[in-house]
């Protein structure tokens, strides 16, 4: 039996293998039919991407491969794109996210894959909170710099706004360096002029993959948030 983690690796050669094999039309046919395959619901869970691809050292190698060619080749095809977000559930390891958001930030300028499109569901990608405070600092600088618009990259703006609401909000006791990111980044979102992106900030609820948005918002400050705002304004 080819593991997942096997198949997945020799699918991205459609993508390394030339710079636009993998948007000639047959080729795209199959290999969407063959994404949906291996994003299954009942298939996900054992795709395992801690486990070496054959021929790798790891799967990090190949994921450092792919950003590279999408933006140099990938002029925003979506198939290409949904390869590139698989690998960013929380589930997997956070090296892979901070490699998008740090030195390959600008390809989210091109990532407009769809809630639709991607076709794995939004909370594999929001669920557990986010626990890296270089990550949560890389998502934070990427929504208020406008390097991550909702309009441009619209899962990766779901993902980055539920991990940095979920972390201002959050009511777990914390290290002095924790903290003190969370009173900074609930001080600029307080104080940002976009009033857009400061209530997605602030409002945001839950991720609902069915939305236009691809998440609800409260329609004001629930009493404990409200008084977290209060408490760090003092």
């Amino acid at each position: 039996v080819i593991p997942p983690i096997a198949k997945l690796a020799r699918l991205s050669c459609v993508f390394l293998c030339s710079s636009d094999l993998f948007l000639e039309r047959p080729v795209q046919r199959l290999t969407w039919a063959l994404f949906r395959l291996l994003t299954r619901e009942s298939r996900l869970d054992s795709l395992d991407l801690d486990v070496p691809p054959p021929g790798l050292a790891s799967f990090q190698d190949l994921y450092t491969a792919l950003l590279a060619q999408y933006e140099a080749v990938s002029f925003g095809d979506r198939l290409f794109g949904c390869w590139v977000l698989l690998p960013l559930q929380r589930r997997y390891s956070a090296s892979m996210r901070l490699a998008v958001f740090g030195e390959h930030v600008g390809m989210l300028r091109s990532l407009g894959v769809t809630l639709e499109q991607l076709s794995v569901p939004i909370e594999r990608f929001t669920s557990p909170p986010e626990d890296s405070l270089p990550l949560l600092r890389l998502y934070f600088r990427a929504l208020v710099t406008g390097t991550l618009k909702l309009s441009w990259c619209p899962i990766l703006y779901v993902v980055a706004l539920s991990h940095i609401n979920s972390f201002i909000f959050s009511q777990d006791a914390a290290v002095q360096e924790v903290e003190a990111d969370r009173l900074s980044m609930l001080r600029k979102i307080y104080y940002l002029t976009d009033e857009v992106l400061r209530n997605h900030l602030l409002l945001f609820r839950l991720p609902r993959q069915h939305l236009q948005l691809g998440f609800d918002m409260y329609e004001q400050l629930p009493p404990i948030r409200a008084k977290r705002l209060e408490t760090f304004l003092v």
